[in-house]
């Protein structure tokens, strides 16, 4: 076995778990059992088990202290300030996904005495840094609305290019007071260009869905990601 004579800081993983219901987003937090911070709220996330991966973690964490298991977290960030826990040296490694509030109860067990969802505009005090975890957390999935498909868990699996288009702009909405969606043009060219759509064939009888006023409209899913 190799040593190593130098201190190591210990590895964490946190979940941001955003929630869309009623066109405002939500954020599932925990209440801590146990100090530092017994008391107050943080997002899902615990210490990394030496047989496991950073990802693996970040699932069993959620799963352990909310009793959810959510489609992907997406990691977008690693937290490293010297003095971000005061336990000692600790990274924390945080991952981010986007779901429907209503479809996910969460239930408080392991070390967390409460689980619940917070409207983003009502949070309680956030331990340890966690008020800086969700202000990159929400700059994140800004980058990710039109770029990737991480609101196809609230989209239905066949939608139009202005569904796509006025979730994300309502999205947006809730996170910064910032036009990041522009046009609805200028919304459809950037997708399109990422091809992260695939534009689907008229129905098996050779007829096309129609909108409101019987004009055929072009229906989109995302692309499934290849193994």
């Amino acid at each position: 076995m190799y040593e190593y004579k130098y201190p190591r800081a210990s590895m964490t993983a946190d979940a941001v778990v955003f929630g869309w219901h009623q066109s405002k987003l939500h954020i599932l937090l925990i209440q801590r059992k146990n100090e530092p911070y017994k008391g107050c709220w943080a997002f899902p996330g615990g210490f990394m088990d030496m047989d496991e991966t950073v990802e693996q973690c970040a699932v069993r964490e959620l799963q352990e202290e909310t009793s959810l298991q959510v489609p992907t977290l997406r990691q977008f960030h690693c937290f490293s300030a010297v003095d971000r826990d005061p336990r000692g040296r600790t990274l924390s490694v945080a991952s981010l996904t986007l779901v429907h509030k209503n479809e996910y109860n969460p239930v408080a067990a392991d070390d967390a005495g409460q689980a619940q969802w917070f409207e983003l505009g009502a949070l309680p005090a956030l331990a340890f840094d966690h008020h800086h975890v969700l202000e990159i957390a929400k700059d994140s999935l800004l980058l990710w609305l039109d770029s990737s498909d991480a609101v196809a868990p609230i989209l239905p699996r066949e939608f139009m290019m202005e569904d796509y288009y006025r979730l994300c702009r309502s999205i947006c909405q809730c996170l910064t007071d910032r036009d990041v969606i522009g046009t609805m043009e200028e919304f459809s060219k950037r997708v399109l260009v990422r091809n992260v759509l695939e534009p689907l064939q008229p129905n098996q009888d050779g007829s096309s869905t129609v909108d409101q006023n019987g004009n055929p409209v072009q229906l989109y899913s995302f692309r499934q990601s290849k193994a």
